[in-house]
């Protein structure tokens, strides 16, 4: 009897954690041999972007004003370099792989001070390079990056 009640114990421990480890876990998209492949579940769509991407910044001021870009300093460098929009502004990700630029996380200063977040759907970034603090989003998981 007591036997019994200690397996029961323990298998019903076990289950509690597999329940909670497992569970709001959600998924992304990554690109292997050029085809969109889903882990876990994501929340969102398969990505609109080509897999894999394959965008380059223009080195020249003339090559990128030609894509519609804007040449400038960008962050702390101190040379002139070429930004990009992306075609997948605002789409939802959760890993940066799944966006032309970056999977952005908007995050309130409350949370960047705290970093807790409560976030599991992220944003294709609206430029290639991004700079400042911001929610950045891999793999599913919520992590705050600075860019200068």
């Amino acid at each position: 009897m007591k036997k019994s009640f200690i397996f029961l114990i323990i298998a019903f421990s076990s289950l509690t954690f597999l329940y909670f480890t497992n569970k709001n876990k959600s998924g992304y998209w990554s690109c292997e041999n050029n085809r969109w492949k889903k882990h876990g579940n994501p929340k969102h769509p398969q990505p609109k972007v080509s897999c894999p991407k394959k965008i380059s910044l223009p080195k020249t001021k003339e090559d990128c004003q030609k894509q519609g870009g804007v040449w400038k300093k960008w962050g702390l460098s101190p040379v002139e370099s070429c930004n990009l929009k992306t075609n997948d502004d605002g789409n939802p990700c959760q890993d940066s792989s799944e966006c032309e630029g970056i999977c952005k996380v908007n995050l309130t200063k409350e949370e960047l001070r705290k970093k807790t977040f409560n976030k599991n759907l992220g944003q294709c970034s609206e430029w290639l390079l991004n700079f400042g603090c911001f929610g950045k989003m891999e793999k599913g998981k919520v992590r705050v990056v600075c860019v200068d």
